[in-house]
This record gives structure tokens, sequence and C-alpha cells, in this order.
């Protein structure tokens, strides 16, 4: 005899306040616990999403006004609701939910929940109401509060997890499972309201003129042919096709969050090793098992993680990261080599895994087709491919963080038009290394900058003949210099929306514009040497002149 289809529902209905608490909690960094609420921008009013447990009882929930809100619950801490990291929080809470039954999967666009198939494995746990009450008590150790509905189909557990808890059973409790017996879906969906079904707003508004309101008010409708005739016309199928699948008439299937493929290889020693040329060579047989298994699907390993488990219990661990993928078990082996220092063994470790928790298709490598192949010039794959074993050594030896390269970034402020990026090899969120800015082809000649950049503008003292004009002399470090020549000016000023005030102002230019714009000249002195000088602000009558050195030319 078939075991009878069990789902168990878990709807999370203050998840995005309670993730960052959660979060802090998992690094060990809470904070004392505060009034805290999410909100979310509709039209022109901003209406509170969630609140955490201390904002609640401070009498802060959903649907009202932040204003409203602030004025409820003093000290009250909000922030916008962050959806895709909502998201991930959820596909992770689904993951971690495998302990109980391995075919889970979040609700998806119906909200903030997570789909349990637990068919046959109740009794593992004491029974469904012992699992239930289980993983509401593990989901709340870790910050999250969470109503379990647990019935035969994945409609009706969603209809009991969301709505069955808030008064509208008899089954419910304050804090307990809403409990559907198998085939008892129908009386258990009875007194809940149609939007249980995930129905849309309008559908359940038109049900609602017609003194639909609850589920079981639908089942005279739906028990003949005529009813559901008349519903058909009404309505979109949708309607019908939910009350079937809730009730079991009609299979819903749960697509489970499927978990990723891993790469890794083990090895188990037959008692604790110390030594730490043994625990090379078994870390060479690893990597020697780990490269073909990468290199037979395409990929190629950007993060390497290889632990050693100790006879105390403890584990102990190294991170590498490469450039580029690499599926050559010499590379990999040399990358992990330099890391094996810093292994503490204690005791002596008698297991070993090697695992590439971060995998990227190999790319393939275009050769040299246009005028590099006879000046012998490289390309630019060829460049790349000749600069990542360099980028990975160093940072195998310093560490990822240290390692980076200079990105352009779009501002026009020439302190502000590069910034200083790290690599991140090695760290969970290795990224490889951004490509090389392509040449600029044909278009407007650039004003020339000089190679030699200033860390920040330095004020020197100087002066123009014109008040727009030139410096005709300026002192830098205490040397005099008698402009020659100059060339310019370049003006440059300020993202005139970043100031303050601007919206305000309607027309015209915005407040404090004045003291953001530059204009740049190139000069040389009688002596030959060139500078790159600009003066802060516009020129105005009685004022003086604030000038400032940027750059050195060759």
């Amino acid at each position: 005899m078939p075991v009878p289809r069990r789902i168990l529902a878990l709807w999370l209905p203050h998840l995005p306040a309670e993730r960052p608490e959660a979060e802090h909690r998992a690094t060990g960094t809470a904070p004392a616990p505060q009034p805290f609420a999410v909100w979310i921008a509709a039209g022109n009013r901003q209406l509170i999403a969630a609140a955490n447990r201390p904002g609640r009882q401070a009498g802060v929930v959903p649907g009202q006004t932040l204003a409203d809100a602030r004025a409820i619950a003093a000290g009250l801490v909000t922030a916008p609701v962050d959806e895709c990291a909502d998201a991930r929080t959820l596909r992770r809470l689904a993951a971690w939910c495998r302990r109980y039954s391995p075919w889970t999967a979040t609700l998806g666009t119906y909200g903030p929940g997570i789909w349990l198939d637990i068919t046959g494995c109740a009794h593992l746990f004491g029974g469904e109401e012992s699992l239930c009450r289980t993983v509401v008590v593990d989901l709340a150790r870790l910050g999250f509060t969470a109503h379990a509905g647990l019935a035969g189909t994945p409609g009706a557990a969603y209809a009991l997890a969301r709505y069955g808890w808030n008064g509208y059973s008899a089954r419910s409790t304050a804090t307990g499972p809403v409990i559907a017996p198998a085939g008892g879906e129908a009386d258990a969906l009875a007194p809940l309201p149609v939007a249980a079904l995930r129905l849309d707003a309008a559908m359940v508004e038109g049900l609602g003129g017609l003194g639909l309101r609850r589920i079981g008010d639908l089942y005279p409708f739906a028990a003949d042919a005529a009813g559901r005739a008349g519903l058909a016309r009404r309505f979109p199928p949708e309607l019908l096709g939910r009350l079937d699948a809730a009730l079991g008439q009609m299979f819903e299937p749960i697509s489970p969050a499927l978990p990723r493929a891993r790469h890794l290889t083990r090895f188990t020693a037959p008692e604790p090793v110390h030594d730490t040329q043994a625990v090379a060579r078994i870390m060479g047989r690893l990597v020697a098992g780990l490269a073909p298994m990468l290199a037979r699907e395409g990929l190629g390993a950007r993060r390497l993680a290889f632990s050693a488990f100790r006879a105390d219990g403890r584990r102990a661990r190294v991170i590498v990261g490469t450039a580029r993928p690499v599926a050559e078990a010499k590379t990999l082996a040399r990358l992990l080599g330099f890391q094996l220092g810093r292994l503490d063994l204690g005791p002596g470790a008698d297991g070993f895994v090697l695992e590439a928790p971060t995998v990227e298709p190999l790319r393939a490598v275009q050769g040299q087709l246009g005028p590099e192949a006879i000046t012998g010039a490289p390309s630019d794959a060829e460049t790349e491919r000749q600069l990542a074993p360099l980028v990975e050594k160093l940072a195998a030896r310093l560490g990822g963080d240290r390692v980076g390269r200079l990105a352009l970034r779009p501002n026009h402020l020439p302190e502000r038009a590069q910034s200083f990026e790290r690599t991140g090899i090695g760290s969970p969120d290795a990224a490889p290394l951004p490509p090389l800015d392509a040449e600029a082809g044909p278009g407007p000649r650039r004003p020339a900058r000089p190679l030699r950049l200033l860390a920040s503008p330095v004020p020197v003292t100087a002066a123009s003949r014109e008040p727009e004009g030139p410096p005709a002399w300026f002192r830098w470090r205490g040397a005099h210099h008698r402009v020659a020549r100059a060339e310019g000016p370049e003006r440059i000023a300020l993202d005139w929306w970043t100031l303050p005030g601007w919206q305000a102002d309607g027309i015209g230019v915005p407040p404090g514009f004045d003291e953001t714009v530059r204009d740049y000249w190139r000069v040389e002195d009688t002596a030959g040497a060139r500078f790159w000088l600009y003066r802060a602000g516009l020129p105005h009558g009685g004022t003086p002149e604030h000038w400032f050195l940027h750059g050195v030319f060759p």
C-alpha cells in the first residue's frame, strides 16, 4: 500500500526584518535588541513590510506608514527591503532544511516560505507534530519566526501555514503547527479565506463581490459540472486549478532546489599524520584525482580548499585562489604548496579533503592570426595567460587581499577616475580580474594628461594677469616658477547632482557649484619643466584665486 503524500510548509512572515539579526548572530556580532523594521515603496508612500520582535512589541505592524511607525516606536531603526538578500537567505534556509527531508524548495513568488516533502520522514523525528515543532524551534534558534502547516498537498500545506495560525482554523494555536490529517484537507481548508489558494488580488475581490469569501464557499460550485462551468465563465482557469490541487484532485509537483555538484577528493590515513612532507604527498595525490575530474567537465578551479581533520576533532584549512580557471594538476599543486606551511596539524590529522568550491568553464585561447603573428607581439589573450601565474603566486604568498590592479571609474575628477581593486583571490567572493580596457578608437583628441598624478591636489601660491587666464607664476616647495607657455583651460566640475540642495533650486546653477569647478592649465616654466595646475572655483571680481598643483609632466 503506497504511503500517503505529506507536505510541510513553513511561512516566515518576518524574514526581511529578522534576516540582518540572524546574520549578526551567526558572526557573533549581534547588537542589543532594538526595534527594527524594513519598508517598501508604494507609490508616494513608504509602508512597513516587516518588523523584528522588539519592533512588533512596540506596535509596529506591516502596512503601517513609515512616519506612523517612527512616531509609535521611539528609536526605531529602518531600512529598505532587500529582496535579493532575502531570496538568498531563503535559498540557504531551504538547503539547511534538508536535514529533515531531502526534498525541499522555496515558495518562490508566493512569499517567504519553504516546502518540505516529508513523506516517509516523520517517524524519524517522533511523528508529524514532533517534526513540525522541531523545525520551528530550530529556526527560532537561528533567529527566524516560522509557522508550520502540514497536509497532503502543497497548496493545502501553504494555506494552513500562511492563514491557519491566524485564527481562521480551529486547529490553530498561538505557536503550534496546523496539521490536516490525510484526506482531511477539505475540512481543514473550509474556514480559510480564498486568498489562501494563492489567488491574485483581483480574483479575490471578484469572488468577494459574489459572497464567496471562504474556501468552503466554493465547494458547492466545484461539486457538479454546472457549478464548475459557472466559475469557469466568470474567472480564469487558475481558480479551479488551485482548488483542485489543494484538495488533492490534481497533482501539484514541487521542484526541489537541488544541491550543486561538489568537486572534491578525500583521503583517510591509517593513523594521524604529523609530517608536513607526508601531508604534501597526500595533497599531491588528491590534486591528481581532482584535476581530471574538472577537466572531464570542461571546468577549471577558481578556488581550492584543502582541509585536514585533526585527531582532536578540529579542522585545519587553507584556501588558495586562481586568477583564471585552472585544471592542470601541476599548477594547482604548486599553489597549494605555498600554503602548507600554514596548516596547523596539532596532534596529527587522519582525514584530508581537497575541494574546488568555485569553478568556471575553461576558456579557449585564440592563437595569433593578425599582425602580431608577423611582428611577434603577444596578443591580449597571451598577455593575460602569461600574467595569471604571476598574480596567482603573489596572491598565494602575500594574500589575495594584497594583490590588485588599477581600475577606471566613471568620474570626471582625475583623483577619482581610478581606484585600486583587490583581486579577492582565495576569498569566498573571489572573482576574475577585470579585462584590460581596449584601446580607444578614432574620436576627438583628448587633452594631454600628466603621467604622474599627485595623490591629492597640493595648494600653491599663484597669480594670473587676467581674471580667467593662466597663472603668470606660481610657488611650489619654496621654488618660484615663472610661466613661459600655457595651454588651456580645461574645465572639470564635480557631479552636480551630488550637491546638497540642488533639487530645491529648480533652475540655474545648484548651490555650491562655483566651489566645485576647476579650470586646468598645462604650463611650462622658463626652465622647461611642465606642470598641471588648476584654479578652484569660478572667478569673481575682488576675490582671491585659489590654485592647486595636480600633476607633473615628464
